[in-house]
């Protein structure tokens, strides 16, 4: 991972408050899931949230089982101080938030953790592939991982009336991939598991609600808002001279048009990759 990729990490962490709205939904449901295989409440448990971000997951694993050893970590030190500001807030015991790069789990021993997690992160990375096999290698034998990417290499509740609104300034504008298909798409992310050595494998697809009161506050988000993801569309319009400005407004009644409501909220409809798989 690049100097710019963390460092705009660390910048949109601050608004990353939006993100979990929509990221809170299926980590629950991902614990669940989990949990129904291998109980997170049995003993000597010891659970792992790899590219924690600003800590969703590990709250609600914290607040459903208090007295689990976690370590949170994330290659985003940005990410983690708000982690570590919410784990003291809500006084959540036996968590050690530590910044780390998942490439290289340097220090984590081979089977360190009975429950190894990961949210919305793999997808988001470079080198997916030894993200997963490091958490493959940290993974006790017979643990279980719970694994959560974003369901569309384009992210398309974004992407799509981004594409619309550029293409009526440049007809044959195309947004870029922000994710890879090989960990977006639920029949690769099943295969790329198996690849790495996971058994038992379940892969489905959630597509969670992301509401928001208004146009304007969707519309702040996604063009202010810092999300590495979100900015690198942006640039591949203005690479093509297109201006932010004038496709802004364009994109705003598109939005409002196909997913406005009568009260003048927007609800976007998310598709989220889970995973389960045994070691």
């Amino acid at each position: 991972m690049s100097v710019t990729d963390v460092e705009g990490w660390g910048a949109a962490a601050a608004a990353y408050a939006q993100v979990e709205r929509v990221t809170t939904p299926p980590s629950q449901s991902l614990l669940n899931r989990v949990s129904a295989i291998l109980p997170l409440n049995a003993p000597n448990t010891t659970a792992f949230d790899n590219g924690c971000g600003t800590g969703v997951l590990t709250t609600i694993l914290k607040q459903q089982n208090p007295n689990v050893p976690l370590l949170a970590a994330d290659y985003s030190d940005g990410m983690v101080d708000i982690l570590k500001r919410r784990v003291q807030a809500q006084k959540l015991e036996e968590v050690t938030a530590r910044v780390v790069d998942g490439r290289n789990l340097q220090g984590i021993k081979d089977g360190s953790f009975t429950h190894t997690f990961s949210t919305f992160m793999v997808c988001l990375a470079p080198e997916p592939d030894k993200i997963v096999a490091e958490m493959h290698r940290v993974t006790k034998q017979g643990g279980v991982l719970g694994l959560a990417v974003w369901g569309d290499p384009r992210f398309g509740p974004f992407s799509s009336p981004w594409e619309k609104a550029c293409r009526r300034l440049i007809s044959d504008y195309e947004p870029p991939m922000i994710m890879p298909a090989e960990w977006t798409l639920a029949e690769n992310v099943k295969a790329g598991l198996e690849k790495a050595g996971f058994g038992d494998v379940d892969v489905w697809v959630e597509n969670v609600a992301w509401r928001w009161d208004s146009v304007e506050a969707l519309s702040g988000y996604y063009f202010e808002g810092g999300n590495p993801g979100n900015v690198k569309v942006l640039d591949s319009f203005k690479a093509l001279g297109g201006k932010v400005d004038e496709a802004r407004p364009i994109f705003e009644r598109i939005i409002k048009e196909e997913c406005g409501k009568e009260d003048g909220s927007v609800e976007l409809r998310v598709p989220a990759t889970l995973a389960t798989a045994r070691k």
